[in-house]
């Protein structure tokens, strides 16, 4: 296929953190790419490709991004890649008119796997959504498998595993710790749940000699940060987002524990060699949290359980040969990161533009 055909890739999203904008950096280098966005999490100066950022207009749980349609007709893209969120109504619309202008659609989302995603006119809606567009992309297996239970086309359906926009790490050595630490990455707020693990901690610490060591990598509001300021074994870093500086922090580190509802931060534990533990309730998880095998590179225990946090913890810290866990890990991290994730999404961008046209050619 001539690749010189695409020359126009729009993203729709909600938000533009720090990891998508590395990922969208290089896919930049081969198409030219505007994100349409409502809010910014990361400068513009970063950010190697057009941005154009819209005001909307909430109403009982929908979202009208304005000029949004007016927008992506002016600037004619080859292929509009949509995150797949029903509430955002002028994007499912959006969709519907690019049918009459044979500009291929792709949603991205993750699956029907999560609670919310899971009652029958969300499943129904979605299928109507699906209908209109050329590709759904799940950001893993396990999202893409959940759709096809549910009798999703499964022509429409694939996944790329969501992740970084990294390179393998090269460095394997693990070196052995001389004192057990954790390590927590993430927002301070309700559905991490950081108190679930200061209170597993504070039990299991009364019982030790030699404290188990917290450091806490993030910032956010919890109206008990004040009370954990004083706990001498709990060090709060704030927001972090130097790789060096969290390499350091992890370096103190035996393991990555996210005692709330995980996401992204399960790779990055793994990514600085720490294997993890997560609550194994997948309908409230995030997708990446699929990516741990336990008994290889992780453990589970039930979610908001403090006994089951304790015994879980104990088990990986005195029951476990953390130093081949912790190689699992980064070797899973590997494996994840072994090709491009821009590249992926170019190539599935591009697939799906042959599917289509080859399909209309016959």
């Amino acid at each position: 296929m001539n690749h010189a055909k695409l020359k126009k890739i729009i993203i729709i999203q909600p938000d533009l953190f720090d990891y998508r904008r590395l990922v969208y950096n290089r896919l930049s280098e081969y198409v030219e790419l505007i994100v349409v966005t409502d809010k910014l999490s990361v400068s513009k100066e970063a950010c190697e490709f057009r941005i154009i950022q819209l005001d909307t207009i909430r109403c009982r749980g929908l979202i009208w991004k304005k000029r949004l349609i007016k927008t992506v007709l002016a600037e004619k893209p080859d292929a509009l890649w949509i995150a797949a969120s029903l509430s955002e109504f002028s994007s499912v619309l959006l969709t519907l008119i690019m049918r009459f202008t044979k500009t291929k659609s792709l949603l991205h989302g993750q699956g029907l796997v999560r609670r919310c995603y899971q009652s029958r006119k969300y499943k129904f809606l979605l299928s109507i959504w699906l209908l209109f567009s050329d590709q759904y992309i799940a950001y893993e297996r396990v999202g893409m498998d959940s759709m096809s239970k549910c009798a999703f086309s499964s022509k429409k359906l694939t996944y790329i595993n969501n992740r970084f926009e990294d390179l393998p790490t090269k460095d394997l050595d693990i070196s052995r710790q001389e004192t057990l630490s954790i390590m927590f990455v993430g927002r301070i707020r309700k559905g991490s749940n950081l108190g679930l693990l200061i209170e597993a901690l504070r039990i299991i610490n009364e019982e030790s000699t030699h404290p188990i060591e917290l450091h806490v990598v993030g910032d956010g509001v919890d109206a008990e940060l004040e009370v954990w300021s004083s706990i001498n074994w709990l060090f709060c870093h704030g927001a972090i987002h130097n790789p060096i500086e969290l390499k350091e922090i992890a370096s103190l580190c035996s393991l990555g524990v996210y005692p709330g509802d995980a996401g992204l931060s399960i790779l990055t534990y793994m990514k600085y060699k720490l294997p993890v533990i997560c609550h194994n309730d997948f309908r409230h998880n995030g997708p990446e949290t699929s990516y741990i095998t336990p008994g290889y590179d992780g453990w589970h225990f039930k979610r908001n359980n403090l006994d089951s946090l304790v015994m879980t913890l104990r088990k990986a810290l005195f029951q476990s040969d953390l130093d081949l866990f912790r190689l699992n890990a980064v070797t899973t991290f590997n494996s994840l990161h072994s090709t491009s994730y821009a590249k992926e999404m170019y190539d599935a961008v591009l697939a799906t533009i042959e599917v289509t046209n080859n399909d209309s050619n016959h």
